[in-house]
């Protein structure tokens, strides 16, 4: 009886992390110096806006509230394509991808032309 119900358990959590993963939430950057808000649009393209800094200095505290990630669409279960990302220090605009590493881990990668010569940051969810 012990092992049915350990393995009814391993096999509803493999259930539950096969399911679709979405980037709706707030994120830790990589570096930890900012959070930003991921959230499904009307038209149901996901964007991203920045909502807190660690640097408290004025130009920081201009980005809050500025949509850095805009126009990702999903393209499987676990993976967000066709985005924009606004690098807003570069003041340069990259194409993006998110992937769903987990429900609380997320690869953003950031490239011109081609996704292999890009550069990915992996944020982490914030418990809200």
């Amino acid at each position: 009886m012990r092992k049915l119900i350990i393995l009814s358990f391993l096999l509803l959590s493999n259930a539950i992390a096969l399911q679709a993963q979405e980037p709706v939430g707030i994120w830790l950057t990589e570096k930890k110096e900012a959070k930003v808000e991921i959230y499904q649009t009307s038209t149901g393209d996901y964007e991203g806006k920045i909502i807190w800094t660690k640097d408290q200095t004025e130009d920081s505290k201009r980005t809050i509230g500025q949509r850095i990630l805009s126009t990702f669409k999903k393209k499987s279960k676990n993976t967000y394509e066709h985005g924009t990302i606004n690098h807003l220090q570069q003041k340069k605009k990259y194409s993006g991808i998110i992937t769903m590493i987990s429900p609380n881990i997320l690869k953003l990668r950031g490239y011109i032309g081609n996704p292999l010569f890009g550069i990915s940051q992996t944020w982490t969810k914030v418990e809200e």
